[in-house]
């Protein structure tokens, strides 16, 4: 588990109800990958930025991005990111809480907070830690 499970979590939360923005990073709008980002400014645990993907994954891009800095785990622990794979590339990620994950959702239109099961479980590809 992050030693800073808590907070990542906490921080995350925040967030919840941000609006869905493509490359978003502010609380006018958000994407998915950019929550785990403003997450990890606001704790100080990572400062770069990428906006270079398209609004629909043509390759593992994100995958390989999350791989160059955060570390992959067995397991999903709380505080993690999980990255999601629909059709034939990782498109979609989220911060786990233990019980539920959190992340900026396009067909919502904002960020939610919902359980992980189901299809989640299902099209989960893997799970990483945060920089500590």
């Amino acid at each position: 588990m992050h030693p800073r499970a808590a907070d990542i979590v906490q921080t995350a939360r925040q967030w919840v109800d941000v609006p869905y923005l493509h490359q978003g990073r502010t609380r006018h709008g958000i994407d998915c990958i950019g929550l785990p980002l403003v997450v990890c400014w606001a704790l100080g645990l990572y400062q770069g930025d990428s906006r270079q993907y398209p609004r629909r994954a043509i390759d593992d891009r994100l995958r390989d991005q999350v791989a160059a800095i955060c570390t992959e785990l067995a397991e999903p622990t709380p505080g993690c990111v999980l990255l999601f794979r629909w059709q034939s590339h990782v498109q979609h990620c989220a911060i786990y809480t233990g019980d539920t994950m959190i992340h900026s959702h396009r067909s919502n239109r904002r960020v939610v907070e919902h359980g992980y099961a189901g299809a989640w479980l299902r099209v989960t590809d893997s799970a990483w830690r945060l920089p500590a």
